[in-house]
């Protein structure tokens, strides 16, 4: 329910309905007619939620966390890159950002995010992350950070390769116009790293963003208890705090899905060789995110299943010898349910 709650909360534009938006970009706000077009999206059903497996990790207290400093999901250089996805950020390289709407659907549908098969990049359309908390944590604790206004972030992060300082970053003019001029003389891309035969990021800083003010504006989840849930938006710029002065371990799933298991180590990509000590060094969460049905998911789902099935990583992830020779892992039998079995991919996914 909450998975189809929070598809549902994407719009298809009313403009691109009646294909009067020649760019295929963001288009008009929604409006009733326009929620009723995006049913009619061909293999498109926000209703039908899939099951994108990804991590499980365990954290300690006590420990510095710098493996997840403010960054975005869901593709890197290719925000720019490729022409689909850039569609997503029509209006802000038209010039006129406040019409920027980052819950237009169509966009999205053919928006590649990973276009160099980098590791760890997801190729799937996530509507939302989702947090589940499986311990109490409360900010201090390791917990997440959200940067509070996505339409702010996007439209920043969008046109600041564009800009170079003219100030000292350090200087209260960096936050005027005259701390700021256009320039489209360099390649760079704050943010954006060469990583493993790809791009990751973005992942502003305050020195590459200082706009963002993130010392300021990363905003921590209020406490939570096993079984609350937290989301965020696909763009939304969001970290996991340094600090974990608690008492206990920082745990919590990243899972939005109907899917029951009985057993899902499958998904779980622990290094068959590490020891408990390197066990207790991570932050445990399990990163599955909402994911609706669409013709570019349904393919990867499919795909997907197929590793499952085998006892291997998902598409994906990093590639290894996986669990096929495990005992105990999960198997088909183990996923319960029609609604769980389609957003497995393991019975026939029909719009």
């Amino acid at each position: 329910a909450a998975t189809v709650f929070l598809n549902n909360l994407y719009e298809y534009p009313k403009s691109q309905a009646n294909g009067d938006d020649k760019d295929g970009g963001e288009g008009a706000p929604n409006t009733d007619h326009d929620k009723g077009a995006k049913h009619e999206l061909e293999g498109v059903d926000l209703n039908t939620p899939l099951t994108y497996a990804d991590r499980f990790r365990i954290r300690k207290p006590g420990l510095g966390w710098e493996y997840h400093p403010p960054h975005v999901d869901g593709g890197g250089i290719e925000r720019w890159e490729d022409p689909n996805f850039r569609q997503c950020f029509a209006s802000i390289l038209h010039g006129n950002w406040r019409a920027h709407n980052p819950f237009s659907l169509a966009p999205r549908l053919n928006a590649r995010t990973s276009l160099y098969g980098r590791p760890n990049q997801a190729t799937v359309f996530r509507t939302f992350q989702g947090w589940l908390a499986l311990s109490e944590t409360a900010p201090k604790e390791g917990t997440l950070q959200v940067f509070p206004d996505v339409v702010l972030s996007n439209a920043y992060t969008i046109l600041r390769p564009f800009f170079t300082p003219t100030v000292d970053i350090e200087s209260e003019e960096i936050f005027s116009l005259k701390g700021w001029k256009f320039d489209i003389t360099t390649s760079s891309f704050p943010g954006i790293r060469p990583h493993e035969g790809g791009y990751y990021g973005p992942r502003p800083t305050p020195a590459l963003h200082p706009n963002l003010r993130l010392e300021q504006t990363m905003l921590s989840v209020p406490r939570v208890k096993p079984g609350d849930m937290v989301f965020w938006h696909c763009d939304v710029v969001h970290a996991v705090e340094r600090e974990h002065v608690g008492v206990g371990e920082s745990a919590g799933m990243f899972f939005i899905s109907t899917v029951a298991f009985h057993s899902s180590s499958s998904f779980f990509l622990l290094d068959p060789d590490a020891n408990g000590d390197d066990l207790d060094l991570n932050l445990t969460v399990m990163y599955i995110p909402a994911v609706p049905l669409t013709p570019s998911n349904k393919s990867y789902i499919q795909r997907q299943a197929e590793t499952f099935l085998q006892g291997k990583c998902p598409p994906d992830m990093p590639q290894g010898p996986g669990e096929a020779a495990f005992v105990g892992t999960g198997r088909a039998e183990d996923v319960c349910g029609e609604a769980g079995r389609r957003a497995m991919g393991l019975v026939d996914i029909v719009a």
